[in-house]
């Protein structure tokens, strides 16, 4: 291809990314534009430099040696705005200038790691829609810090780096539980149907004490979800100037205490083999059956409604499958 093209190219694709973000570092831009190069710190530095010359772009020191943030400038906007992204505007009003000095909005650590996370994942192969890109497009409401797509996963992901206060935190349980259950409200043509916390590791407050920001939201979920919660944490490392480093996921469900009393309370009645049909226990409320029995390779669940299937699983064990079951009735009756 023409280098005159590639070079466009690459322009129409790095402002477009300040525009869905509001805000960049040629880091992470770089890490986005180019995955799999060794040099993408290097080609973004002087791309970014070429946007600067062009007057395309605007530059907003970083508190902490934090390095450089990128807004748009207007011309950078009326640039895009003629490649047909018609709602390009202008980064010029991010922050606050006071007596001639600029000041970074109070959340842009936060904004940093959510940045830093999905420029992550884009190199992982997803498919990134920011916080800020989601609030242009979509009603007023709840917003995750972002979305993560790939095949049919589509990730509700919640950066938590401060303190929440109780309805705060009552609303990210709410929408991490929605999010992991598949049923949050569509956001940009997706339905988010796995929910992704992600924190700092060695995070500190204004004291110096470290905060556990793990510990924090899961004990909430815990005591507040009605039903279990499968959940992706993401474990930030966040080193020095650099912001976001290491990134590591794994998997966890947070068992709810509402499903564990619930539990209790299960008066379960057992079907007894006949032709063609095994054993197994259950129970009825609603109108719904809810039974598990030991299959001929695995443990089962299910859910009916008389002969149709509400939904089913294989598990590891009958205690995995009743659970799944009870969570599945006090979810039922939670969204009532």
């Amino acid at each position: 291809m023409d280098k005159r093209l590639i070079g466009q190219r690459r322009d129409h694709e790095g402002l477009l990314l300040i525009h869905k973000f509001g805000w960049v570092r040629a880091r992470e831009l770089g890490h986005m534009l180019w995955p799999a190069s060794a040099r993408s710190a290097v080609n973004a530095s002087e791309l970014v430099a070429k946007w600067k010359r062009a007057g395309w772009v605007l530059v907003r020191p970083l508190p902490d040696h934090m390095g450089q943030a990128l807004v748009l400038s207007a011309a950078g906007a009326a640039y895009l705005r003629t490649c047909g992204h018609m709602d390009a505007v202008t980064g010029k009003d991010w922050g606050e200038t006071r007596s001639g000095d600029w000041v970074a909005p109070r959340t842009w650590q936060h904004e940093l790691m959510a940045l830093g996370l999905l420029a992550h994942l884009h190199t992982e192969g997803w498919q990134v829609i920011p916080e800020r890109q989601l609030r242009r497009e979509n009603r007023p409401g709840k917003f995750p810090d972002g979305l993560a797509v790939r095949g049919d996963a589509v990730l509700w992901i919640e950066v938590e780096n401060a303190r929440k206060s109780g309805p705060n935190r009552n609303h990210m349980v709410q929408a991490l539980v929605l999010a992991s259950q598949g049923e949050a409200e569509q956001l940009s043509g997706h339905v988010a149907n796995k929910a992704l916390l992600a924190y700092a590791v060695d995070a500190l407050d204004e004291r110096g004490y470290r905060l556990d920001h793990r510990h924090h939201v899961m004990a909430a979920l815990a005591r507040r979800a009605p039903v279990d919660v499968p959940l992706m944490l993401a474990e930030l490392t966040v080193t020095g100037t650099a912001g976001v480093g290491e990134v590591t996921i794994s998997g966890t469900t947070v068992a709810a205490e509402a499903v564990t009393r619930r539990l209790a309370s299960i008066a379960w009645a057992s079907q007894a083999a006949i032709q063609d049909f095994d054993a197994y226990e259950f129970f009825r409320a609603g109108g719904l059956e809810y039974c598990h029995g030991d299959g001929q390779f695995s443990w089962w669940w299910s859910v009916r409604e008389g002969k149709r299937e509400v939904a089913a699983a294989d598990v590891e064990s009958a205690e995995e499958a009743r659970r799944a079951l009870v969570s599945k009735l006090s979810y039922r009756e939670w969204c009532r």
